[in-house]
């Protein structure tokens, strides 16, 4: 005597659902940072008569901003493109803050690691100094922006 065996399928998900899963996995990946860089954050502190380092991505359109002792300052002519190997000397002399892009790093400093600019913050004021550097994520969209805070 044959017997029917009946042959059951594993439950599957509906075509709706894995396009859910996929979009979200999409987000996750695009909003983490994973399919480019992500917004950059690099801040350089240095107390009078000190001189501090940083290495960035070579990217363009970076925001600079410095603060004196606390308070705003002025950043004048701060480069927003950054190159490969690029030296970026940010000094603050007489209570003013001031931008010149050098062929080498000051004395004393490292050069840049490969595939990276370097930004270089002496401070020869009696208060300290805060330059930050910061770009905008690579997508800008308000989904985005659960994944950076």
């Amino acid at each position: 005597m044959a017997s029917a065996v009946s042959q059951q399928s594993p439950p599957r998900l509906s075509e709706d659902w894995l396009a859910t899963i996929i979009g979200l996995i999409i987000v996750v990946i695009i909003g983490s940072g994973l399919l480019g860089p992500g917004a950059q954050n690099v801040s350089l502190s240095a107390e009078a008569g000190q001189t501090t380092a940083a290495a960035l991505r070579p990217l363009s359109g970076w925001r600079v901003s410095a603060t004196l002792d606390g308070e705003s300052a002025s950043i004048e002519d701060a480069p927003t493109a950054l190159a490969d190997g690029q030296n970026v000397l940010i000094t603050c002399r007489d209570g003013a803050v001031s931008t010149e892009t050098a062929a080498a790093p000051p004395e004393g400093v490292t050069p840049p690691p490969e595939n990276r600019a370097q930004v270089v913050l002496v401070n020869e004021c009696a208060a300290p100094v805060r330059v930050t550097y910061q770009t905008r994520a690579l997508i800008p969209w308000p989904v985005f922006n659960l994944f950076s805070r």
